[in-house]
């Protein structure tokens, strides 16, 4: 290329929320791996032939729209999607094998952890559950070592060996959260948060400290050939420093925080990016290319193929080159470049590069009908309306400024924070856990300042003792006179970045003096609010440690059983006053023995149940369509019972099958949603007993394809019944060695109406169902659940607990 400048060759779209890491993957020519706020990593990698199928589009396309969409698939697609960590995911880098033919994806997160991920199949190698004792900030591996190198908020590095599970070094002695690392000849690197950098030997001696190596967060580091390395910090400066420790350059690179540097190999090019939205290309100190951004780049890296690749906020993975037949068409590059002029546009104070990519309409399902969400589409921000009736979301459109359309009721100088408009959202950087760490503080004028406080606090996870602190600052700096007794002395700002976010010091309140007027005590509903809070995180511990699968076997016994048997004598009358169906009516004497039999299931002496009373269930079962609905309820109730369970068994094996008659009057072309519902509860009952056992899971499969719609009702009852009967299917089969089909049709089906369920109970019962079949199941089954893994992924997030906790004991089950 005659202007040597990078330019755009594709992007990766698949993460909802910030793509925070980046590194490549030398097993594939221009691979590269990813990780992000949403938790999981994606390895990415070019489709074979793409440009010959993008040559050819013009002649297999129907129209220009289908055309232009066509021309806008990327180059690169997502292979594997690698879900085991429970909350976001700072860092990721590529671990090669000794021999250098294979190789895994490394991981570190805030849940403290670091995961060696498999890349042949996507499963977990090595995990080192406690790698620290507070969030992972950073994570490298030591090219000269084959170590990977962790820093975290606990102000320590760690280097790890994967023939051990216990780290061979510990790197104690800076005094804030350890931001970067880096293996290098040798030597290890490490950058913090008070602006330090440190360097010591691989056996863990300090050979050199810099107390004041910038004047702000060190970011990150990168080796500088036969030099030393280079550093960049949050205060837009990056420096050169000899392997002894002494700086030797330095240039001023960007007006605002600098997050990461990498140098090209090859060109000796610096690339810096940073929170200005931009990537920077540099060589001998002078700049060579600005290469702009829809939001703040948190990591720059060089690939082995010569081409650049970016982590951006605005949830999406790029790819740059200076190879002119590998840059992408001009329809994906206008759409980059419209996405960047709309992230410079202020549109109601709406950021879109803040908003969720629009990806996760997709996995997430409204609330309440109506409720409004923003999401960034294309680098603008949109509107969508949650259609409860038809379980979607709806477009509104385009947020813009203005006091008509859309933009009217964003356009009220509110800012949006996690789907809500609010008078004020603060940026504050807490002091959290030994470590630095920025929050959104939403506030609405009116509102109870403790109370903005406290649900700041449970939406955070901080400690209680921040409460007066962060309630007096919201006072401090919104137009709100509710707390005269609040002291008012001034906040430090924050040493890190220079500006003047808020730092909370941990302190316990001031227990406040109040006049109390009577003997009973008083509680507020904030204090109500508190106690409910206390028993959701103790549900949550709790479900936690409960093994949600395998699970054991349902029924449905309750019953009405005086209505039951008052609709059948009403229908029992009416049949016999009709000509075409009186022969079918019973008799007085078997109207008593009816009674009888209602009686005794009411009384729960099934044991006492005779042929006699089966005989009559089963004249009942040929009524007419539309007056047997209380026959097959009675028989959902019977089938609990040994004698009953006896009699169909032994009915089955001399060729009469209760079955196809349940399947035909309940799943029929005409059979109402009442009979749908109440089929189903039968089949569930019919895993009880183990003699009649044998039956339905002999004919699962058939059960399976006659009630498959079932996932779709309206009807919550029919949905929950259907739940259920996938859970029992998954007990009878989960450890039958010989039934894969069939394990894959159940979970197929689970996976299916899953993402579409609203009822948290209904989640958690085809939660179970999943985790039950999956115990102990081939890889050939396992592989459908780990495609579709970012399914239980979306639900470890669910509000709750059992959901969650289920759902999480799913995606560990899939990463071993």
């Amino acid at each position: 290329m005659s202007d040597n400048l990078f330019k755009l060759r594709a992007e990766c779209k698949g993460h909802i929320d910030q793509v925070r890491g980046i590194c490549s993957n030398p097993l594939v020519d221009g691979g590269i791996i990813t990780c992000s706020l949403d938790n999981v990593v994606k390895t990415w990698s070019p489709i074979p032939n793409y440009k010959e199928q993008q040559d050819k589009l013009p002649e297999q396309m129907l129209d220009d729209e289908e055309l232009l969409k066509a021309k806008k698939q990327s180059e690169y697609e997502n292979i594997l999607t690698l879900a085991g960590h429970e909350k976001f995911i700072t860092s990721v880098d590529f671990l090669p094998t000794n021999n250098g033919q294979s190789g895994y994806a490394v991981s570190g997160s805030h849940d403290k952890s670091i995961i060696v991920w498999n890349l042949n199949d996507g499963s977990i190698f090595k995990r080192y559950v406690d790698a620290h004792s507070n969030a992972i900030s950073c994570l490298k591996i030591d090219k000269y070592t084959n170590c990977i190198l962790s820093g975290s908020w606990d102000k320590s590095a760690r280097v790890w060996n994967l023939e051990r599970d216990n780290p061979v070094v510990s790197l104690l002695g800076h005094n804030q959260n350890v931001l970067c690392v880096l293996g290098l000849s040798g030597n290890i690197i490490t950058g913090s948060g008070d602006g330090s950098i440190k360097i010591w030997d691989n056996a863990g001696k300090e050979i050199k400290d810099i107390p004041a190596a910038h004047q702000s967060c060190v970011r990150s580091l990168c080796e500088l050939p036969n030099i030393g390395f280079l550093s960049v910090s949050n205060d837009g400066v990056c420096k050169t420093w000899t392997l002894q420790g002494d700086c030797i350059h330095e240039f001023h690179a960007h007006n605002n925080l600098i997050y990461s540097v990498d140098i090209h190999p090859v060109t000796g090019e610096i690339l810096t990016a940073s929170e200005d939205k931009t990537v920077k290309v540099w060589k001998d100190g002078v700049l060579q290319q600005t290469i702009e951004h829809p939001g703040c780049v948190w990591q720059v890296v060089i690939l082995p193929n010569g081409d650049i690749a970016t982590a951006c906020s605005d949830s999406i993975a790029r790819v740059f080159t200076r190879k002119e037949d590998k840059v992408a068409n001009p329809e994906i590059i206008q759409s980059f470049n419209d996405n960047i002029q709309n992230s410079k546009k202020k549109k109601s104070g709406v950021d879109p590069t803040k908003l969720p990519s629009d990806l996760v309409l997709n996995h997430t399902k409204g609330t309440t009908d109506g409720e409004i969400k923003l999401v960034n589409q294309d680098g603008v921000p949109h509107a969508y309306s949650w259609n409860a009736k038809e379980q979607k979301w709806d477009k509104i459109g385009e947020v813009v400024e203005g006091g008509a359309g859309v933009g009217k009721e964003f356009a009220s100088g509110k800012t949006h924070h996690n789907g809500k408009m609010y008078d004020y959202v603060f940026d504050v950087e807490l002091e959290h856990g030994g470590g630095l760490r920025n929050f959104k503080l939403p506030y609405n004028k009116g509102d109870n300042p403790f109370f903005a406080a406290q649900q700041f606090i449970w939406d955070n996870e901080l400690s209680q003792y921040y409460l007066d602190q962060i309630a007096r600052f919201i006072v401090d700096n919104s137009e709100t006179n509710d707390m005269e007794d609040v002291p008012t002395e001034a906040m430090p700002s924050d040493p890190y970045t220079g500006g003047q976010r808020e730092t909370f010091t941990a302190k316990r309140p001031t227990p406040r003096k109040e006049t109390q007027t009577t003997n009973e005590p008083v509680f507020s509903t904030f204090a109500k609010e508190q106690v409910q809070y206390q028993k959701e995180l103790e549900e949550r511990e709790k479900q936690k440690n409960i093994k949600h699968f395998p699970a054991n076997f349902k029924i449905l016994d309750q019953a009405n059983y005086d209505g039951i048997l008052k609709k059948l004598t009403e229908f029992n009358t009416s049949i016999a006053n009709t000509e075409e169906s009186k022969s079918l009516a019973l008799s007085d004497s078997e109207v008593q023995t009816l009674q009888t039999l209602c009686s005794l299931l009411k009384s729960a002496q099934g044991d006492k149940v005779t042929t006699n009373h089966i005989s009559i269930v089963e004249k009942l079962l040929q009524w007419p369509s539309d007056k047997v609905f209380p026959a097959v309820d009675l028989f959902r109730l019977l089938i609990l019972t040994t004698p009953a369970a006896i009699y169909y068994a032994e009915q089955y094996k001399n060729g009469s099958n209760i079955l196809g008659k349940i399947i035909t009057l309940c799943f029929g072309p005409s059979s109402t949603v009442a009979m749908k519902m109440l089929g189903l509860r039968a089949f569930v009952n019919m895993f009880f007993i183990s003699q009649i056992r044998f039956v339905v899971v002999k004919h699962g499969s058939l059960i399976l394809d006659n009630t498959l719609k079932s996932g779709e009702s309206d009807n919550l009852n029919v949905r929950s019944a259907y739940a259920l009967l996938l859970s029992n299917i998954a007990t009878a089969f989960y450890t039958n060695t010989q039934s894969d089909p069939l394990k894959e049709k159940l979970l197929k089906a689970i996976i299916q109406y899953l993402p579409t369920e609203t009822d948290h109970n209904i989640q958690y019962d085809l939660l179970v169902a999943a985790g039950t079949i999956l115990t102990g199941v081939t890889e050939s089954v396992k592989v459908i659940a780990k495609e579709n893994q970012t399914t239980f992924v979306q639900k470890t997030a669910s509000p709750t607990a059992k959901v969650a906790a289920c759902a999480f004991q799913i995606v560990s089950l899939l990463s071993q």
